[in-house]
């Protein structure tokens, strides 16, 4: 029955409009398997028929897949489900146009480990309002952004913008030189008082080979050096651009700059697991920049 009246609301607000943001949805269960024929309504915070605050209901194909014709910017309710599995809901926010994957997990009925289902929006590329925020705390550096052309620039380097709750913010710079050698620089804001900070620079003249293992290790600074190129690009590149995540009371955000080439990236997450890219390529830049750091200030 509720299914029903879901349709007869659909079909009487008539077909979605043409388009503001292109998306794709991607439905899966918890292990990241395809959910085919899955359903998925998409309700805008406001119905106002004769516009383009409409309701849409979506099947997932065989591979889990759904194409969304067009999603304008504002507030929508996800509601996905499938017999079979729990079903999930919540609010999404769109805060401008852009290419974005809307990527939904349902966890089957009656598993052993019961978990929550997942909604998460993921930006293939950065949003101009996030750009925006980013260039704005990298002023608090007297820094701005990795990808502003600059005369006689590096060929490649990563930048680690680390903004956490109960800890200095930290931008650490690693940049790779054309002639083989690499540099670093981290940069710490330090609290002064409910408004004031204190920005210290800790600048480093080259990276070496100190942590390749065991002393006498014969790998030298070059093989170094070039091991970690090829870590840091191997997934960041590929990353979406953001999550979009409610962001927790407490917590960290962690923004990744790559210049490579010509070529920028720009990649954010809140608070990220062991296994995202961001992540590590936060944590390398840190190792690479030769930059402790205790392990309840990681989070």
């Amino acid at each position: 029955m509720t299914l029903l009246l879901l349709f007869t609301l659909v079909l009487f607000l008539g077909p979605w409009p043409t388009a503001a943001a292109d998306c794709q949805v991607v439905v899966r269960d918890m292990s990241g398997s395809p959910l085919p024929s899955a359903m998925l309504v998409v309700t805008p915070k406001f119905l106002l028929p004769g516009t383009n605050q409409r309701a849409q209901a979506l099947r997932a194909d065989r591979d889990g897949n759904v194409e969304c014709r067009s999603l304008p910017p504002g507030s929508r309710h996800i509601w996905a489900f499938k017999e079979g599995h729990r079903s999930v809901n919540g609010w999404i926010r769109i805060d401008e146009p852009g290419d974005f994957r809307l990527t939904i997990k349902l966890s089957p009925i009656g598993a052993c480990k019961e978990e929550t289902g997942e909604i998460n929006l993921e930006y293939l590329r950065m949003p101009a309002s996030s750009k925006s925020r980013i260039s704005k705390q990298l002023e608090k550096f007297d820094d701005s952004p990795l990808c502003t052309p600059v005369a006689g620039s590096a060929d490649e380097a990563y930048r680690f913008l680390w903004l956490r709750s109960f800890h200095p913010a930290i931008l650490a710079t690693v940049t790779f030189l054309k002639d083989g050698t690499a540099h670093s620089v981290v940069r710490e804001l330090k609290r002064t008082g409910e408004t004031d900070y204190k920005l210290v620079t800790h600048d480093r003249r080259g990276v070496d080979n100190n942590h390749w293992g065991a002393e006498g290790d014969p790998r030298s600074a070059e093989d170094y050096i070039t091991y970690w190129k090829m870590a840091l690009g191997k997934y960041l590149w590929k990353a979406p651009a953001e999550i979009v995540r409610p962001p927790g009371l407490d917590g960290a955000t962690w923004t990744i700059e790559a210049r490579k080439a010509g070529k920028c990236h720009v990649v954010s997450r809140w608070s990220p697991d062991a296994s995202d890219a961001v992540h590590y390529a936060g944590s390398s830049i840190l190792r690479l920049a030769d930059w402790k750091v205790y392990p309840d200030e990681i989070y």
